[in-house]
Order: C-alpha cells, then sequence, then structure tokens
C-alpha cells in the first residue's frame, strides 16, 4: 500500500483530469446533437428561445436521471406494473 501513498496526489491529478475529459466530451456531443436537431427549422427569435428551453430542460431531466442511476444502482426509476 506504500506506492498508494506515494503516488496519491498523481492519482488525484490524473483522476480529475481523466473525469473533465470525459464530462467534456459528453457535453460536446450533446451540444452537437442539440444543434443538429435545430438545423432546417427557421423559427423567429421567440420561438427559438422557447425550443431551447424546452430541449434544455428535457437534457437537463436526462442527464439527472442517469447521474441519479449511476449514484445509486439499485434504484429503478421506471416501475415495472
Amino acid at each position: 500500500m506504500s506506492w498508494w501513498r506515494d503516488n496519491f496526489w498523481i492519482i488525484l491529478a490524473m483522476s480529475i483530469i481523466f473525469i473533465s475529459l470525459v464530462l467534456g466530451l459528453i457535453l460536446y456531443c450533446v451540444c452537437r446533437w442539440q444543434l443538429r436537431q435545430g438545423t432546417g427549422k427557421l423559427l423567429s427569435p421567440q420561438n427559438r428561445m422557447e425550443e431551447m428551453k424546452k430541449r434544455c430542460m428535457r437534457m437537463f431531466l436526462i442527464l439527472h436521471q442517469a447521474s441519479y442511476l449511476l449514484c445509486h444502482p439499485g434504484v429503478h426509476l421506471f416501475q415495472e406494473t
């Protein structure tokens, strides 16, 4: 276990960098996906803002549910009846 103590700060720094890269990649893919969905439609500025709000809320709910499932693996959000 001495290697763990000797390399603790290096392991911590690498973990933070890795997690940041993964989250950045996920955010990039989500934004790219959102932008591709919005192309092809010409909306007025008011409708565009409302559409963006709806998409952001949908993505927030999806990401919130996914993060909840990652933190609580035994919990099922959608109960089968």
